[in-house]
């Protein structure tokens, strides 16, 4: 059939409402191949008129990847942060996250992969992600994750930025009363300070 890109299942937005990205997570991208995935960045003038500015690829991107599954933008609209659910980073869709950084011209490039600190095949870490006001922090969700809780319990995971710019990983986030199969990571949010986060679990009995 048809290859369906899914262009928009994902969207974010900074706070100016100046810039925007919009995830194509089904798509064909570069020599990626199918469902490799993107996001594409746009932006607004002083007339109200959007046009596109770039397009966002992994620097590993592949086939399958669904690179563009989730996306976030900090609230200056200054650093994106794109899910891939099904990357393979190391066993086999693990998923992976990737942060883009805007340079003075408006440039965007790729800063940094954010990878789960535990991946296991179809954990589809990069499901979900967040990123407060200006960037410093991420959250990543992983739905699929089989904790102690249970088979697909799901977690969430949180991440900083340094002065380098590089990503570390701090904490993983664990629901108080996580079972099977609870997909707790399926959303996640960040409050503008990112001092205190909110996670979805549409599982959870």
């Amino acid at each position: 059939g048809a290859e369906l890109p899914n262009v928009g299942r994902s969207v974010a937005l900074s706070s100016t409402g100046n810039t925007a990205v919009v995830g194509a997570f089904g798509g064909s991208a570069a020599a990626g191949g199918p469902r490799a995935g993107s996001a594409t960045v746009f932006t607004r003038d002083g007339g109200g008129a959007w046009t596109q500015r770039q397009q966002l690829l992994a620097p590993d991107g592949a086939e399958f990847d669904n690179f563009g599954s989730s996306v976030a933008l900090s609230a200056d609209g200054a650093t994106a942060l794109v899910g891939a659910r099904l990357d393979d980073t190391a066993v086999g869709n693990e998923g992976s996250a990737t942060a883009f950084t805007r340079d003075t011209e408006g440039n965007w490039t790729a800063r940094g992969q954010l990878v789960a600190p535990d991946g296991e095949a179809g954990d589809h870490f990069g499901t979900s992600v967040a990123l407060p006001f200006p960037g410093d922090t991420a959250i990543v969700g992983a739905q699929f994750d089989d904790t102690a809780g249970g088979i697909n319990a799901g977690y969430a995971a949180v991440f900083t930025r340094g002065g380098s710019g590089g990503w570390s990983f701090q904490q993983q986030l664990l629901a108080p009363d996580g079972g099977s199969p609870d997909q707790f990571g399926i959303s996640v949010a960040l409050s503008s300070s990112g001092d205190m986060a909110i996670v979805g679990a549409d599982g959870d009995d």
